[in-house]
């Protein structure tokens, strides 16, 4: 339990053992993706939600996104300042076609003070695709003000004005 007052964990904390696992976890995902998602399902229950965030990453990787995103649950539910977690679960909302949903992911991690260029970008991309061009645009403008050269954020803008008939 955390003291009231006292700054949010962004980060999950993990045991000698449970830093072993991911290390190994992650090296064996880069050749054999499904020896690596055994291992980490492996784990006891009552587990670090770093576990978790782990295999979310490399299922969405194998593009197998149900599994991805209650990986993700899992792990904001261990910990639900968990940034990344936040931010894994939006990116694979996305990859799903569910950009509304993305959105109130990508939201949260802006709200636990990770909103950076990417999640600006992010949040503005799945509010385009979920039709909510107001919002878009401000989140395309916050996305911009951060990372003033990326070209993305540039055409992600100017969809959003010409969606909403705004050239200016």
């Amino acid at each position: 339990q955390e003291r009231p007052g006292a700054p949010a964990r962004l980060e999950p904390s993990v045991t000698e053992a449970e830093a072993k696992l991911l290390r190994e976890a992650l090296v064996l995902a880069e050749s054999r993706p499904e020896a690596a998602i055994a291992k980490l399902r492996a784990a006891p229950p009552m587990r670090s939600a770093a576990i978790d965030y782990a295999l979310g990453w490399i299922l969405a990787r194998e593009e197998r996104l149900p599994e991805a995103e209650l990986a993700y649950d899992r792990a904001i539910r261990g910990l639900p300042t968990f940034a990344r977690a936040w931010s894994g679960l939006g990116r694979v909302r996305l990859m799903a076609g569910r950009p509304g949903e993305a959105t109130e992911a990508f939201a949260k991690v802006i709200a636990l003070g990770r909103g950076d260029a990417e999640i600006w970008k992010l949040l503005a991309y799945g509010h385009l695709e979920a039709e909510r061009i107001p919002a878009a645009r401000a989140a395309y403008r916050m996305a911009l003000s951060l990372a003033p050269d990326d070209a993305e954020v540039r055409q992600g803008l100017a969809q959003a004005l010409l969606a909403s008939e705004q050239y200016l």
